[in-house]
């Protein structure tokens, strides 16, 4: 992907068009974007089944789109949820602070280690001055797809008008481009930037509603599917952004498109951007936000509970998820939603399910997921949720299809509480090591991690949980399948289980160069913040060029350890043109996450080079844009959190142009 693709897993998890089922475990279906949304061939790289990786760093997903199965993928792994659902637990540029004093806590979260240097954040005048103005002279000279794209969604992210000219213009002006990559990205731009200004919004309700002013805007007769779709998830980016009395017109047009559903001119990729939008909707403790938050929940529940036929299942599958984030468990539509998604995971015991049931199992992953959010914590029998916590036990034990009931498993560690508690370490006992094993240690590490983080934000010091640590360290020392290597080594990490850090440094010695385990061991150092790690780590990055996946993990866990010195190696690793696109992805998301000033300067001067490829200066641009962004959080977590990534359409991953794979 130009704009610089992130890894998400092994493959494509789109499911091919008409998909009713996905039982089993293995199958990975490949989604086509160009044959189901017209996405327009262009020049640049892009990758086919039989060729090499492109910039995500995916064989075999690119924009041409393969056909068929890769039967060798396993799709229930859970790598795929830790791959999309990351960024929350992580939060790599938490490392640009630790130049603060250790909190009274880290030694009893085991902690240790010191840093040399800290990181450094880029300054606000350096960013204005210097990056900006190079980023957006850049972007009036490229005449590459890969170029143009980079650059637009670095200034995006960073969300600074140049002297003299504006955003929007910026990217208005490419709406009309002949080349479609430039134009989704262009309509994607406008909620990235967070400017969300009134013809922001206008401008891109116009292109999600295929109405006049935005076929005038790209030059067409119609907006092409694909750039309604962006456009649609761009305005659910603007939706947090702007006062609630402002968002009634975008909801509004956002629940029109649901009505669209199934007519003539209107994709799935479309109705599905219109139901993860509306998910974004912040919940807000006052009159009109509360009205919003009512009414778009009301129109996704009526979207999910038409009878569409079985060709729009996978569609409706996106509504529970968006229902849970809308919502959570305290709104009075919570048990609606919560007596909906029960039932649907019971119906999956019936052997007469009736005719207007849903049958995709798409619907009751997503159901199983979405109870993680709705329910209370499930603390005794008097539990107000009990009931749906029960289910979701039920569904794990005897579910037919293994990724509802992987989520209904995930859906405990989340609700959390006692009878939860003792309920997934009950079922880690009786799992299989390498199969189930790593769900539920995933489940127990999520559990104590948010319980950690409530105690934190109310401010008591967290109490460790040695029971749960002592589960996961005896499982990580019997290991030998790297899938459950992995999955316990970040199940520590997210539990900061104390005295589990050595056995993970013993482990990295033996697996740290296995692309399979050794990336993962990284991040579960990192999130024990094991700073004296970051030698070896650093060790291990060197001999990861032609391993971009390894690559990318260990210099992720080292922007969390906030090890400045990864800086330099990394900027110099860009530099070479050893290892290939996915090498060059991986490094431009390694500096991004580092989000460190003294990279600027190497970056700008790669920008400017018209001696190297187009290609090398699209990444350093990547880059930039990512060591330049303000925010916190990637600005596409907030939908990688709240998506059924089983259900997947085109738009919203496919292993390159999607909007989770988009760095």
């Amino acid at each position: 992907m130009p704009h610089g693709g992130q890894y998400r897993g092994p493959t494509t998890v789109v499911p091919p068009t008409g998909s009713g089922s996905s039982s089993g475990s293995t199958g990975a279906a490949s989604g086509s974007s160009t044959a189901s949304s017209g996405a327009a061939a262009g020049p640049g790289p892009s990758s086919t089944a039989s060729g090499p990786a492109g910039p995500s760093g995916v064989a075999g997903a690119g924009r041409q789109g393969s056909r068929g199965y890769a039967v060798d993928t396993d799709l229930s792994s859970w790598e795929f949820w830790w791959e999309f659902r990351k960024d929350p637990f992580l939060r790599v540029r938490d490392g640009l602070a630790l130049r603060r004093a250790f909190h009274a806590t880290d030694l009893l979260l085991g902690s240790r280690g010191a840093l040399s240097a800290a990181l450094e954040a880029p300054s606000e005048a350096e960013v204005r001055t210097v990056v900006v103005p190079a980023l957006a002279k850049t972007l009036a000279r490229a005449e590459d797809r890969d170029t143009i794209t980079a650059a637009m969604i670095a200034l995006a992210k960073i969300g600074v008008d140049p002297e003299g000219m504006r955003l929007h213009d910026l990217f208005r002006d490419r709406l009309a481009s002949h080349d479609q990559e430039i134009r989704e990205s262009a309509a994607l731009c406008f909620g990235i930037a967070r400017q969300c200004k009134r013809e922001d919004l206008e401008l891109l309700m116009a292109l999600c509603s295929d109405a006049s002013w935005g076929r005038r805007c790209t030059g067409r007769t119609s907006v092409d599917q694909r750039t309604r779709a962006f456009a649609t998830y761009a305005l659910g980016l603007c939706l947090p952004r702007i006062e609630a009395a402002q968002r009634m017109e975008p909801v509004r047009c956002l629940a029109s498109l649901l009505h669209a559903e199934g007519s003539a001119g209107v994709h799935r990729n479309v109705t599905v951007a219109a139901i993860a939008a509306l998910g974004q909707l912040p919940r807000e403790d006052n009159a009109a936000s509360r009205t919003l938050v009512d009414m778009a929940a009301a129109e996704l529940l009526a979207f999910y509970e038409q009878d569409l036929g079985p060709g729009s299942q996978l569609t409706q599958s996106h509504c529970p998820m968006a229902l849970a984030q809308l919502l959570g468990a305290s709104h009075p539509r919570s048990d609606a939603c919560r007596a909906k998604f029960s039932s649907r995971l019971r119906e999956d015991d019936a052997a007469d399910l009736g005719p207007r049931s849903k049958t995709n199992d798409h619907v009751a992953q997503s159901c199983a997921a979405a109870l993680g959010a709705l329910c209370h914590p499930w603390e005794d029998d008097t539990s107000a949720d009990r009931s749906a916590c029960e289910s979701l036990v039920h569904t794990y034990r005897t579910a037919r299809d293994h990724q509802t009931r992987y989520f209904a498993a995930l859906s405990l560690g989340r609700i959390g509480g006692a009878k939860a508690r003792a309920a997934l370490l009950l079922e880690m006992r009786e799992a299989s090591r390498a199969i189930e094993q790593p769900w539920i240690m995933l489940a127990l590490g999520t559990m104590v991690a948010d319980r950690s983080a409530a105690a934190l934000a109310a401010g008591k010091t967290p109490e460790p949980d040695l029971e749960v640590r002592d589960a996961l360290l005896a499982a990580f020392r019997i290991a030998k399948n790297p899938q459950a290597i992995g999955s316990a080594a970040i199940a520590l990490g997210l539990c900061r289980a104390p005295g589990s850090a050595h056995a993970l440094r013993s482990s990295l010695s033996e697996y740290g160069k296995r692309e399979d385990a050794g990336g993962q061991i990284a991040i579960g150092l990192a999130l024990l913040e094991e700073r004296g790690a970051s030698p070896q780590l650093r060790e291990l990055l060197a001999g990861s060029v032609r391993q971009p996946q390894l690559l990318v993990r260990i210099a992720t866990a080292l922007g969390r350890l906030g090890d400045a010195e990864a800086v330099e190696q990394l900027t110099a690793m860009l530099q070479s043109s050893e290892g290939g696109l996915a090498r060059m992805s991986a490094l431009a998301s390694g500096l991004g996450q580092l989000g460190d000033r003294r990279c600027i300067a190497p970056l700008l001067q790669m920008l400017g080079n018209r001696e190297l490829t187009p290609l090398t200066r699209a990444f350093a641009a990547v880059a930039l844009g990512g060591v330049c962004d303000p925010e916190p959080m990637p600005w596409n977590a907030r939908y990688a959190e709240a998506v059924n990534y089983r259900a997947a359409v085109e738009t919203l991953t496919d292993g390159a142009a999607g909007i989770l794979d988009i760095l």
